[in-house]
């Protein structure tokens, strides 16, 4: 019930049934307190979920990489920048390794937290690099496809975009940083998505990648 109520957005709903739990002496694991958490993201509720966070250690619950995703997920919501990268190095010095070594498959990360970074990491330096009138040379030795579905079944296969752009999308921030915000753009029009922030946003399905990106930023 809390999962169904976090993923219909429904935060409010699924915390107090989280409460409910501990009225009725249910204990709580590390999967309802990963729910519980997650669901702080719809509405930005970043000190319930560092609360919980807190609790779970309390209790002797330990965390794992979803509930560590979880906790991002609300620090990402509500802007919260520099505690996305404290937790980061906890979860470093809590030996979660998976930032050193893990299978790199383009269409299974099409849309993944790593790769929207990359990609607004690669349209923020193109964009630099263009704004001086000289010369510039673009070599990608790593690129993938041009243009991913995300509906297919590669990608679907793990859906990790429902963690990276998904949430991007879902999230808008008007405040976002410029590479940020061209980059949701050239999404938009990829996806013949109007932006009209009074309306919800229409699923990603066609995902850019570095090479439709580069072109899109260079002369």
């Amino acid at each position: 019930a809390i999962s169904a109520c976090e993923k219909d957005g429904e935060w409010e709903k699924s915390l107090l049934l989280f409460s409910m739990m501990s009225q009725a002496e249910v204990e709580a694991n590390t999967v309802t307190f990963s729910n519980a958490i997650s669901s702080c993201e719809k509405g930005a509720q970043w000190q319930r979920a560092l609360s919980l966070f807190d609790t779970m250690q309390i209790n002797a619950v330990a965390p794992d990489i979803i509930t560590y995703n979880a906790v991002i997920g609300v620090f990402w919501a509500s802007t919260r920048w520099e505690s996305i990268m404290d937790l980061l190095g906890t979860m470093i010095e809590s030996g979660f390794d998976g930032f050193y070594a893990r299978e790199y498959d383009h269409v299974l990360q099409a849309g993944s937290v790593l790769d929207c970074f990359k990609h607004i990491t690669l349209m923020w330096l193109l964009q630099e690099a263009v704004a001086d009138t000289s010369p510039v040379t673009y070599v990608d030795l790593q690129a993938g496809r041009g243009l991913y579905d995300l509906d297919s079944d590669g990608a679907l296969q793990r859906e990790t975009f429902a963690y990276g752009i998904e949430r991007m999308v879902r999230n808008r921030n008007p405040s976002a940083a410029p590479a940020i915000a061209s980059y949701l753009e050239a999404l938009r029009r990829a996806n013949e998505i109007e932006d009209d922030a009074t309306q919800p946003t229409t699923r990603i399905r066609h995902y850019l990648g570095s090479p439709c990106l580069a072109q899109l930023c260079l002369r």
